[in-house]
């Protein structure tokens, strides 16, 4: 018996640096419908964006089963998050996830509804089994690493561009705590 990927016909492959784009350009809609202030979520979004761009670069190297597997998970989690902060406003924090672990399940629980396991279905599930299904053409490892060095530096350089013109400070190393860099995560 043939696997279901095999049974579908696509009409080409796609490389592994397309389908990181593609799942960079989906969260980046997620987070765009997420975000009431499209300005806002623009502006405070770019270096996110750029840091996952550098993070799904690196993980290409991978074996393709690797990188659609954590396609899949970044997409599910972007998804969940993007309910909760359209429907209630929300971000989701460690606090929030730990306090649903450590809770009565009851109370956890409540978060479901209806409308959750729709937008789920909708915006998780379908593009996950796209991923899952889609084809990986081969690319020369030496091409891989060439591209990812390439993309490495222009994301770095975003990153620290974006940082200056907005004033970011991070004032030691491990310290996200200015302000302004919390409130453009939230976005």
């Amino acid at each position: 018996m043939q696997p279901l990927s095999a049974t579908i016909h696509w009409q080409k492959p796609i490389s592994k640096a397309t389908l990181s784009f593609l799942v960079l350009l989906y969260l980046l809609l997620l987070n765009l419908i997420a975000n009431k202030d499209l300005q806002g979520s623009f502006f405070y979004g770019v270096w996110p964006a750029l840091l996952t761009l550098l993070l799904l670069s690196v993980i290409s190297l991978l074996p393709h089963q690797v990188i659609k597997t954590i396609s899949i998970v970044f997409i599910g989690i972007t998804s969940l998050a993007t309910f909760f902060k359209y429907q209630y406003s929300t971000v989701i924090t460690d606090d929030i996830v730990l306090s649903a672990w450590t809770n009565d399940a009851t109370l956890s629980m409540e978060m479901l509804s209806a409308s959750l396991v729709l937008w789920f279905l909708l915006s998780a599930l379908l593009p996950a089994l796209y991923i899952a299904l889609v084809p990986i053409k081969k690319t020369a490892m030496s091409k891989q690493l060439l591209r990812t060095a390439v993309v490495t530096l222009v994301a770095a350089a975003g990153i620290y561009a974006v940082f200056s013109l907005q004033g970011l400070v991070i004032k030691s190393p491990g310290s996200i705590r200015d302000a302004k860099i919390a409130n453009s995560i939230s976005y």
